[in-house]
């Protein structure tokens, strides 16, 4: 669906830029212990901060699914 990745593109647009780098690292197949690796994180802290920023995709994109 052409529209809905439009949409997923332009949010991703508009995150901070850490949220935006787990989410293209999380799209490359990084696992969570990697991710926390590149940012000096506990993986659970990364873990917490991934289901949030998905809990916001998931949230302003619930209308175009």
């Amino acid at each position: 669906n052409k529209q809905l990745l439009k949409q997923l593109l332009r949010l991703l647009d508009e995150m901070d830029p850490d949220s935006r780098r787990i989410c293209e690292l999380l799209g490359q197949g990084a696992s969570e212990r990697e991710i926390a690796a590149v940012f000096g994180i506990r993986q659970s802290t990364l873990n917490y901060r991934k289901n949030k920023i998905l809990a916001q995709l998931r949230e302003r994109l619930k209308d175009s699914i």
